[in-house]
């Protein structure tokens, strides 16, 4: 399994590629949109795709997670990818769903709750590859 954390806070990102490299899974970290964007744009082989990718809602220059995701999906259209939020927003997590969003992690995050979504990923991304 092959992720993404597209966040501008560096403390956050830090924690992520720590549970990340616990459990053993393969990560790829921005802290820009726009370097998430141009990755895409650069990516030569399904492979170099992420298969979940975790997006903050507010990110630098008061670009918004929701549009990044419009514009991921549009990109990568030919692969189902799961979208994880990441947000200290008070939202519903309906609200995200109805958008495109799989699951939301509010912050400060919880190590637990990061093990235990990127754990049911593994699973489910163990179980397409059979």
């Amino acid at each position: 399994m092959y992720v993404w954390l597209i966040d501008d806070n560096t403390l956050h990102t830090m924690f992520f590629k720590f549970v990340c490299e616990e459990l053993g899974v393969k990560y790829k970290v921005f802290l820009s949109a726009a370097k998430a964007r141009n990755e895409l744009k650069n990516v030569e082989c399904e492979e170099d795709i992420p298969d979940a990718v975790f997006i903050d809602l507010v990110l630098e220059n008061g670009e918004r997670g929701e549009s990044l995701l419009d514009d991921i999906k549009s990109m990568c259209s030919n692969k189902r990818l799961k979208f994880i939020a990441f947000t200290a927003d008070i939202v519903q997590e309906s609200s995200l769903k109805s958008i495109g969003f799989d699951k939301i992690v509010y912050k400060p995050i919880n190590k637990s709750k990061l093990i235990d979504i990127l754990k049911g990923l593994k699973y489910e991304f163990s179980r397409i590859s059979k």
